[in-house]
């Protein structure tokens, strides 16, 4: 008997000690990492600012000041004025939105696509992942940014075309990533365990395919966002973008580009806007890898 007890007293966890889960493990990782920590606080400050710009901006995006053309940086327009005395500070802000929510509108639909499409190949296989695999096949041949600039000449500018014109090549590397995820967990010991007892696809995907598939493809995600970001960037710097006067920071490096001689301040705010947002976001992706590695959770 008092083996026992001494054997139990081994296997049971003493009071007070807690089990680290991987989610709380990770969360220290990601709280370590100085440049996460960095791009996600510079990154919340460019998203209030972005969004809470009706309240925070002093002046409209598209509120001319023809008494203040091109006038430096001072207490009443803190980043000086363009061409037709709109507050430049002002139209930074409104144009972070717009490329924000181009970036985010743009991954919510590439998630759903090719989220949808990859767990269908890998799960169902067959006929429907030959199908699926073929389009992908199709769909990567072409290069996405000529493929968005296509897409663009056909369907004109707009915030909305912009978004449709990024999605369609953009599901094509999430689709290929769930597939493959896929296909490594349907073959676990415990996907197999879980169905020998009766459980349903649905269930075995809700309880262990999206859990152990989500890590990598938050990184995947959050790693795609500056991408959607500069590609925006690019087609309003060749005029097939958001349309005026609704401003994006690529517009704004357009317009400002053709100024940089006699006024390089606006290029180099515009386009020092655009960096930080990108870098931010890339800092907080780079930390999630890191921190969700799963050779580091042990």
């Amino acid at each position: 008997m008092d083996q026992t007890r001494h054997v139990v007293s081994i296997e049971s966890p003493e009071p007070g000690i807690r089990m680290r889960s991987p989610l709380r493990f990770a969360l220290r990782r990601l709280a370590q990492n100085r440049l996460a920590i960095v791009g996600a606080v510079l990154f919340a400050v460019m998203l209030i600012g972005a969004f809470g710009a009706p309240f925070l901006a002093p002046y409209n995006y598209d509120e001319p000041d023809f008494t203040s053309i091109w006038s430096a940086p001072s207490g009443t327009h803190l980043l000086g004025t363009d061409k037709v005395g709109r507050d430049i500070y002002s139209r930074i802000l409104y144009g972070t939105r717009s490329s924000l929510i181009v970036g985010f509108l743009t991954l919510a639909f590439v998630l759903v696509i090719g989220v949808l499409l990859g767990a269908l190949a890998g799960m169902i296989g067959g006929m429907v992942d030959y199908l699926i695999m073929r389009v992908v096949d199709i769909m990567a041949s072409f290069p996405s940014l000529l493929f968005a600039i296509l897409i663009m000449s056909m369907l004109g500018a707009g915030i909305e075309k912009v978004v449709i014109a990024l999605v369609v090549p953009g599901w094509v590397s999430i689709c290929q990533l769930t597939r493959a995820q896929i296909l490594s967990l349907r073959e676990r010991d415990y996907v197999l365990a879980s169905q020998s007892f009766g459980a349903n696809s649905f269930w075995v995907i809700r309880q262990h395919m999206v859990p152990n598939a989500a890590p990598p493809l938050l990184v995947n995600a959050t790693l795609a966002i500056p991408s959607y970001i500069v590609a925006e960037a690019g087609l309003s710097y060749l005029g097939m973008g958001i349309l005026p006067p609704t401003p994006s920071l690529g517009q704004l490096v357009l317009d400002a580009s053709i100024y940089i001689i006699p006024h390089p301040s606006y290029i180099f705010f515009a386009a020092t806007a655009l960096a930080l947002l990108i870098l931010a976001i890339a800092f907080v992706g780079d930390g999630l890898r890191e921190a969700l590695d799963p050779h580091a959770l042990t």
